[in-house]
């Protein structure tokens, strides 16, 4: 028993020192976290008061009472997606596909004289199908040709 006395020592202090090398190992990882931790705090303190004085200056931002523009620009992700113009005595709201620059998309006018409308445009720009509002209230719903002429109305134009 006395010979294997030692050898027994020897397996328990090798276990031991892997033991408080692992042990200084997750001491060390753990610093690491708790500093992480302080720098995820202090970040997420600093965006809480980045948003709330966001939110501040915007009420205390006076609001005009009106804006003059001929055309305003909606831009999404660095590309426009519609505008509000004034178009030979229109007001319209054109709303364009998710490529940006190009033509077609949807078009919402209201006239001086009090009609509305909607109107479904082709890639070349063209009314294609358009519901509108006369100024007496009444609706129609027409399809277009290429060249512009109805070839469907309802209801049907008064003859």
């Amino acid at each position: 028993m006395d010979a294997q006395t030692p050898e027994l020592q020897a397996v328990v202090e090798r276990r031991c020192r892997k033991l408080a090398e692992r042990l200084e190992t997750v001491e060390g990882q753990c610093g690491a976290l708790a500093r992480q931790n302080r720098l995820l705090k202090i970040a997420g303190a600093m965006a809480l008061v980045l948003v709330a004085g966001i939110f501040v200056l915007d009420a205390a931002t006076p609001m005009p009472e009106h804006l003059d523009v001929k055309r305003l620009y909606v831009v999404g992700e660095y590309k426009p997606r519609g505008r509000w113009g004034v178009y030979q005595e229109k007001v319209s709201l054109r709303l364009f596909p998710n490529s940006g620059w190009v033509s077609g998309g949807i078009s919402a006018y209201a006239s001086p004289d009090g009609s509305t409308g909607l109107d479904l445009l082709d890639m070349q720009d063209r009314r294609r199908a358009g519901l509108s509002l006369n100024e007496e209230g009444s609706p129609t719903l027409a399809f277009y040709d290429a060249d512009g002429n109805v070839i469907w109305q309802a209801p049907p134009p008064a003859e």
